[in-house]
């Protein structure tokens, strides 16, 4: 285990050595196939537009959908609570802090791999994230995995900060792929990105729930008189993370907001927990009962298109409501403006 972690800090300490965030940007996606691996690992090098210096390291593709769709954020949505982006963060990710963000764990983990580190923002530190959960220091079981992806993404770094241009995500959305052979030996060639990945969140990475509650709970909603009013409809994540006896990691709750427009209009706000899905649904009913109607339809904002329809599109079916996308939702922009907590 001591010679894993000192490989492991030794090529965390020659990748900031390179400094591959002065060739590469977030978006220079590329990827690397370990020998009798059957699918690659994807890595993004962060700190050529961020404050932050490091990579990540996309196990799968599913975590991948997870980066393209923060892309999409950046380009087209500057609306969402910054606390999303650590909520939707995915995959392992090395960053360089300075030495007192370390914990003492991590830097008792250094000092024992005999590696030396000096200076600010140069100390390495390994985090998992995994979306709706608390980001947590890579477990030792889970270091000697990554420190075997970690020697080949420093060997192909070592080798493209000395020589060639940067393939760039804007041109298309192929990936520089070098698939390792267990003699050390490689090919490379560029792959197009599977479509799960490029298209962000959807229905493949979050399944769509179906109906869910009784019989009886369906005929009392649709039992509802139906007014021809678009309400508002939104989801986000509560940064404060939850902690159960049965897991050491903390989860993070979601917030459904709910506006029903009138000349002062109505709101409701729901805590709820993704792996729930039942009572998900049954509180979002329990808000139309109360509110004496139904709506013809209710908007969603696109960037939260992927989350509502899984865990409330069959739902708003079953009892007749229409779903309508729209870029914004104005009323519920502008209530979380008036408030200092998620809304």
């Amino acid at each position: 285990m001591k010679n894993a972690r000192a490989s492991l800090y030794q090529f965390s300490k020659e990748i900031y050595k390179l400094k591959p965030w002065e060739k590469f940007s977030k978006e220079n996606i590329f990827a690397i196939q370990l020998p009798d691996a059957s699918s690659p690992v994807y890595v993004s090098v962060w700190g050529k537009e961020e404050d932050a210096k490091g990579l990540v390291v996309y196990r799968d593709t599913k975590e991948l959908a997870y980066f393209f769709e923060m892309l999409l954020w950046d380009y087209y949505d500057q609306t969402r609570p910054e606390f999303e982006r650590i909520a939707y963060q995915t995959g392992i990710h090395l960053t360089y802090e300075d030495r007192e963000d370390c914990s003492k764990k991590e830097y008792r983990t250094i000092k024992e791999s005999g590696i030396l580190f000096r200076g600010k923002k140069a100390w390495p530190r390994f985090i998992e994230y995994l979306p709706g959960f608390e980001p947590l220091i890579l477990e030792d079981e889970q270091q000697e995995k990554f420190t075997a992806i970690l020697k080949y993404v420093t060997e192909f770094i070592s080798d493209k900060c000395a020589t060639e241009n940067n393939h760039s995500l804007a041109d298309s959305f192929e990936v520089l792929t070098r698939q390792y052979n267990t003699d050390g030996s490689f090919q490379e060639n560029y792959y197009e990105l599977p479509e799960i990945a490029v298209i962000g969140l959807s229905e493949k990475i979050i399944p769509e729930s179906p109906f869910l509650l009784t019989e009886f709970e369906k005929q009392r909603g649709l039992s509802l008189p139906k007014e021809m009013v678009v309400w508002e409809m939104d989801i986000e994540t509560i940064p404060r993370a939850i902690y159960t006896q049965f897991s050491p990691r903390g989860y993070y709750p979601l917030l459904l907001t709910i506006v029903r427009p009138e000349t002062t209009p109505q709101f409701w706000t729901t805590k709820l927990i993704e792996s729930d899905r039942v009572q998900m649904q049954r509180n979002f009913l329990r808000i139309i009962i109360q509110s004496g109607v139904r709506p013809l339809s209710i908007i969603f904002p696109i960037f939260s298109e992927a989350k509502l329809s899984a865990y409330f599109g069959c739902l708003l079916e079953a009892v007749e409501i229409e779903v309508e996308l729209v870029e914004r939702v104005p009323l519920i922009e502008y209530i979380r403006k008036k408030t200092d907590k998620p809304l």
